[in-house]
Order: C-alpha cells, then structure tokens, then sequence
C-alpha cells in the first residue's frame, strides 16, 4: 500500500492506518511517500473551501478534478 505524507501529522496518522492494516493481514506492507513541500500546507478541505468561493485550484489539482469539483459545487 502506498500512502503519502504532507507533514509529520500526517505520519501519526498513517502509522496508524499502516499498524490496523497489518493485524488484519501481516502481509500487507506500506510505503510512505512525502509529498513536495509546495504541497505540505494543502489539504482537500482547502481545495473544496477555495473552489466554494469560485477561486481558482486548477494550478492545485488536475483538470478534471478541478472542473469536476466545481461542477459538484454548482448543484449545491
């Protein structure tokens, strides 16, 4: 399983995560990924938060993810 990591935060919640996942099956392994420290302060709250606002994410997120986002936005 690959998991990735903003911030040392993030580990201590992944740890857990990788720890259950591994008494449910020992042979599960996970790897851990950091992301760029461009990213470390971005989560998918404040992507939803901007976008609710009509502010532009597309340099933080794909293009589809960015106009499906805001597709999903517009029916609310």
């Amino acid at each position: 399983m690959i998991r990735s990591m903003r911030s040392g935060d993030d580990f201590v919640y992944e740890a857990g995560i990788a720890a259950v996942n591994k008494v449910l099956d020992d042979d599960i392994e996970t790897i851990f990924l950091l992301a760029d420290s461009k990213y470390a302060n971005i989560s998918s709250s404040m992507i939803k938060e901007v976008a609710k606002f009509n502010g532009n994410i597309s340099h933080l997120v794909p293009q589809a993810v960015a106009t499906e986002l805001t597709k999903r936005l517009r029916k609310d």
